[in-house]
């Protein structure tokens, strides 16, 4: 770098000389019109080589003196480099696009950089020396990242040959070695986690559906490890692993069966006959596979794919169909009852999701399109359970009012409760017409006369 500044001054000198000593020369500062290319003062556009612009915008990128820092010293080796290598004709143009006072200035900033560096690779030891100093004595595996800082930091003072400046590089090696203990003992412990999730499966032939979760737990424990760790398994443990995954697979299998035929024969009228046609195949080939003596995994693996994918179109459509369990021929309450209102809702399909979809939508409840008073209403799992209390249905006027629930698949429902007047209803509960009275009246004396002329006969007699 130091032979660059010297050529730089040099070869600016001789410019300056030969435009105090040539009449009529002009040289060119660096203007632009507009296109990004260089322009002289009277007006003409510089064609540079592309090498010289290379290295006119490497010069350019430079930062300030205030502002370099190590990171720089690459780029700025680079600049002066490449000005190094261009022949006479190359610097000279160099100066006429950049101007002598822009081209004074990156004179001055290199020798200014070069006397700033010294305190800059002090100041990088010392950024070092302050990242191991931070790594605590009592390591853990959560230090890990502090570690890799300092050995990063480290390893980066290397291209300015100063490591060896580091004081304290000593507890970076212990640190990392003491890390690779700790390592290897979480790794050990991982592995003896993983032996044990294996070894307390059933055997294969006891294996249940049930087990599905905990198979499929240990299955994913072992295939996170490193092959290093799995060596540390044995194949009698891995063997029984893979099977008890395969049974799994096949008794999950079997349940897709069961669920798709039960949405065949409860739901073909919300299905489409493409649909139905779909499942059908999907479900044949799911009864071939579980039929077959020794079935291969994949095409376990594959008849249940196409299966659950059939079963979830299926479900989407059918869910958006729910139907009221209690109340479904109408939803009455007396005025003068002291219980309340209880109307539960259940979502059609294989399994019912009503409340939770209830929740995920925001809980939106309405009567006649207004939100109920606090504590008016509650509501529940076990499909869908809403609980008016009475008091609030006292509130309510005689007739027929609309009870509003929303789900998070798009569906809105709107029930009619209908609130009745006890004086108009039988404490049964059911509407009798005086007409019925007196047909009960008549039917009852009847039956006692001839309950009464039968004792008189025979008391005759």
């Amino acid at each position: 770098m130091k032979r660059f500044m010297g050529k730089a001054l040099g070869m600016v000198l001789s410019v300056s000389m030969m435009v105090s000593f040539v009449p009529g020369m002009t040289v060119f500062a660096a203007t632009d019109d507009g296109t990004g290319q260089n322009v002289g003062e009277i007006g003409e556009v510089m064609e540079l080589p592309e090498d010289v612009q290379d290295v006119i915008d490497m010069i350019e990128a430079l930062p300030s003196i205030d502002e370099v820092t190590l990171d720089d010293y690459e780029a700025v080796g680079q600049a002066a480099e490449a000005f190094n290598e261009l022949d006479e004709a190359g610097m000279s143009s160099v100066a006429k696009a950049l101007g002598f006072d822009e081209l004074y200035d990156v004179i001055a900033f290199l020798y200014e950089y070069n006397e700033k560096r010294p305190s800059l690779l002090e100041a990088a030891v010392k950024e070092v020396e302050n990242l191991i100093n931070a790594i605590p004595e009592d390591l853990t595996l959560e230090n890990a990242d502090d570690v890799a800082a300092a050995r990063e930091a480290y390893n980066k003072l290397g291209a300015y040959g100063v490591q060896s400046r580091v004081s304290n590089y000593d507890k970076l090696v212990a640190a990392e070695k003491k890390l690779e203990e700790l390592k290897a003992e979480e790794q050990a412990k991982e592995v003896e986690a993983v032996i044990k999730m294996i070894n307390d499966l059933h055997d294969p032939e006891d294996v249940v559906y049930a087990d599905y979760g905990d198979v499929y737990d240990a299955y994913y424990a072992y295939y996170s490890l490193t092959d290093k760790q799995k060596e540390m398994i044995s194949e009698e443990l891995v063997k029984k692993l893979n099977a008890c995954r395969f049974v799994v697979e096949l008794l999950d299998l079997a349940d897709s069966v069961e669920a798709v035929q039960f949405l065949l024969d409860n739901y073909p009228d919300y299905l489409s006959e493409e649909l139905i046609s779909e499942m059908n195949e999907n479900l044949d080939n799911g009864k071939k596979v579980l039929d077959m003596d020794s079935p291969m995994l994949e095409e376990v693996l594959d008849a249940n794919h196409a299966l659950i994918e059939s079963f979830w179109a299926a479900s989407e459509i059918i869910g958006l169909h729910f139907t009221v369990v209690d109340g479904a021929d109408g939803i009455v309450w007396l005025t003068n009852s002291d219980s309340g209102l209880t109307i539960r809702i259940k979502q059609e399909g294989y399994e019912d999701y009503a409340y939770e979809l209830f929740l995920s939508a925001g809980e939106v409840l309405l009567i006649d399109g207004e939100e109920f008073p606090e504590g008016a209403v509650k509501t529940s799992k076990g499909s869908l359970i809403i609980e008016i209390i009475p008091d609030f249905l006292k509130t309510l006027s005689v007739g027929e009012h609309k009870l509003t629930v929303k789900f998070d698949n798009g569906v809105t429902m709107d029930l009619v409760i209908t609130i009745k007047d006890a004086a108009d209803v039988p404490a049964s509960g059911e509407s009798v017409s005086a007409a019925a009275y007196v047909g009960i009246a008549m039917v009852v004396l009847a039956a006692a006369g001839f309950v009464v002329n039968k004792r008189l006969a025979k008391k005759e007699s």
